[in-house]
C-alpha cells in the first residue's frame, strides 16, 4: 500500500509540473557519455577542423567550352593550354596545365606510319638513298620501327615519334608535345572497340614515366589500338606499314592521377568533333561518312573505357604511389569517421588536434586507394 501512494504521489507531481508549462529535463548524453562541459570542448576541437576542395574540385567548377576553328569543341579549366598539331585525321589534341605540364589530355584519331622491323627501315632507308632527294622517300625511311607492334613499344619511342613529327611535318610546328620517357607498364589489360578484330595490338596501360624535361615522374592511362595497315612483302620480308588508331591518354605527376582522374575523364569526353572535321576526314581518308563519324567517336568512348580501367586497376600499386605522393609533397592522410571520407593534412597542420573524428590513416591501409574529398586546413 505504501508503495502504491509513493507512485501516486510521484505521478501527481509530473502531472503539476506539466500542467505548469514545465518541460522535462534533457540527457546530457549526445552520444559520447560525457558532461556537457566535455562534449562542448570536444565539439571546439571538431569545429576547429576546416576543409578546402581540392584542387581538381575547384578547377572542375572553371570548366568553359573552347571552340578551335569550327574544327571541335573542347572544355577546359581556367589556366589551361591547348595546343594542336597535325591536321584531319592526324590532328593530334593536348590540353595542359601550364605549371604542371604532366597534368593533361592528349589524343588523336590516328598516328603513324610505323616500319614493322629493321629490315623494312634498312629497304626505306637504301631506297631513299638511291632515289636521291625525294621528301616521301626520306619521311618513310624515317619512320620510326614498331617492333613488336604494341602500344607499350609505341610509349618507349614516344620522343623518337615526336622527333620524326618534328621534323617531317610542317603541320606539328608549334605543337607542344607531352614530354614521355623511361615508360613503365605497372598493369595493362585487353579493350574491345570497333577495331578490336583488325587490331595487332588493342591495349589499356595504366604506366608510368619520367617527364623529359623535368625529370619528374607521372603516371597515366594509355590506350590505343595498333593495325597493320599495309603489308607489302615484294623484298621477301613485309616492309610495309602500321599506324596506331584512337590514342589518348590522361597522365598526373605520380600519385595524383587518383585526384584528378574525374576531371581528366571530363575534358577528354567534352572533346567533340564538328561536321566539318568529320568531312575533312571523310575526304581525306577517302571512306564514307558514316566511318568517319565512327572515328571522329573513339576519343568520348575510349574516354570511357579508361575511366573503367582506372576504376579497375590494381589497388596494391594504387596504395603504395599513393603513399609516395604523400611522402614526396608532405602530407599525411585522414579519416573522417562520421562520413567516411578521407582528407589531405600537410604535415603539422593536425598537430594538437586532440578530437577523435579526424583519425590519420595508417600506411598500407586500403582508404588510401578512396578519392581525396578535400584538405585539411584548420
Amino acid at each position: 500500500m505504501m508503495k502504491f501512494q509513493k507512485l501516486m504521489c510521484v505521478l501527481s507531481a509530473a502531472a503539476l509540473l506539466a500542467g505548469c508549462g514545465a518541460k522535462a529535463p534533457q540527457s546530457a548524453n549526445t552520444g559520447n557519455g560525457g558532461s556537457p562541459s566535455q562534449n562542448d570542448a570536444v565539439a571546439v576541437k571538431e569545429a576547429s577542423v576546416k576543409i578546402e576542395q581540392t584542387d581538381a574540385q575547384k578547377l572542375s567548377a572553371t570548366l568553359t567550352q573552347q571552340d578551335y576553328g569550327g574544327l571541335f569543341t573542347i572544355s577546359l579549366p581556367e589556366g589551361w593550354s591547348l595546343t594542336v598539331g597535325g591536321d584531319e585525321i592526324y590532328t593530334w589534341i593536348r590540353a595542359y596545365d601550364p605549371s604542371r605540364p604532366d597534368l593533361q589530355v592528349f589524343t588523336a584519331l590516328r598516328s603513324g606510319y610505323f616500319l614493322k622491323n629493321q629490315q623494312a627501315k634498312e629497304f626505306h632507308t637504301n631506297y631513299y638513298a638511291l632515289s636521291g632527294y625525294q621528301p616521301l622517300y626520306g619521311a618513310q625511311a624515317a619512320f620510326i620501327v614498331l617492333e613488336p607492334a604494341t602500344l607499350e613499344t609505341f610509349y618507349q619511342k614516344f620522343m623518337d615519334y615526336c622527333g620524326y613529327l618534328a621534323e617531317w611535318e610542317p603541320t606539328f610546328a608549334g605543337f607542344e608535345y607531352p614530354q614521355i620517357s623511361n615508360f613503365e607498364v605497372i598493369e595493362s589489360m585487353n579493350v574491345q572497340n570497333e577495331m578490336s578484330s583488325v587490331a595487332l595490338d588493342n591495349k589499356m596501360i595504366h604506366g608510368s614515366y619520367m617527364n623529359t624535361l623535368s625529370q619528374e615522374k607521372a603516371e597515366g592511362m594509355f590506350s590505343g589500338t595498333v593495325v597493320d595497315l599495309i603489308k607489302v612483302m615484294d623484298p621477301g620480308f613485309d616492309c610495309g606499314f602500321d599506324t596506331i588508331y584512337s590514342l589518348t591518354a590522361m597522365t598526373a605527376p605520380y600519385g595524383l592521377l587518383d585526384e584528378y582522374s574525374a576531371l581528366l575523364k571530363t575534358i577528354l569526353s567534352s572533346i567533340q568533333y564538328s561536321d566539318l572535321f568529320v568531312q575533312r576526314v571523310m575526304t581525306a581518308q577517302q571512306i564514307t561518312m558514316e566511318n568517319a563519324r565512327a572515328i571522329s567517336r573513339m576519343t568520348e568512348e575510349t574516354s570511357n573505357i579508361i575511366m573503367d580501367g582506372w576504376n579497375s586497376r590494381q589497388k596494391s600499386y594504387d596504395i603504395m604511389s599513393q603513399e609516395y605522393s604523400d611522402a614526396t609533397l608532405g602530407y599525411d592522410r585522414y579519416l573522417d569517421t562520421e562520413t567516411n571520407e578521407v582528407y589531405k593534412a600537410e604535415l603539422g597542420v593536425m598537430d594538437g588536434y586532440d578530437g577523435t573524428r579526424y583519425q590519420k590513416i595508417d600506411q598500407g591501409s586500403s582508404y588510401y586507394t578512396e578519392p581525396v574529398a578535400g584538405y585539411i586546413v584548420r
